[in-house]
């Protein structure tokens, strides 16, 4: 059933989900954001809370609570930071 709920999230635990970090890449800004949004659905289920998201997409990240996103991230300076995950770099864009 979750698999079905939650097509895009279950992919993203299954195959970019290491420890409690994900990282994973879609083609446009409006699949980011469904990405969000079942993950966050999908992790409240099992009674975890995800925090210290980060994208290369401002209309990504306007849909994500200020709260939650990566400490580095500051959508009025105009800059998206690079950052690493898991020895694994996830650039930002300016």
């Amino acid at each position: 059933m979750t698999k079905d709920s939650y097509p895009r999230a279950a992919e993203t635990v299954l195959k970019s989900t290491y420890m409690d970090d994900s990282m994973d890449s879609v083609i446009n800004d409006e699949q980011g954001i469904e990405l969000y949004n079942q993950l966050s659905q999908l992790w409240a289920k099992a009674g975890m809370y995800a925090r210290k998201w980060l994208s290369n997409s401002k209309a990504v990240l306007q849909c994500i609570p200020e709260e939650d996103r990566a400490s580095q991230v500051d959508l009025d300076e105009g800059y998206l930071p690079s950052v690493k995950t898991l020895g694994v770099y996830m650039a930002g864009r300016q």
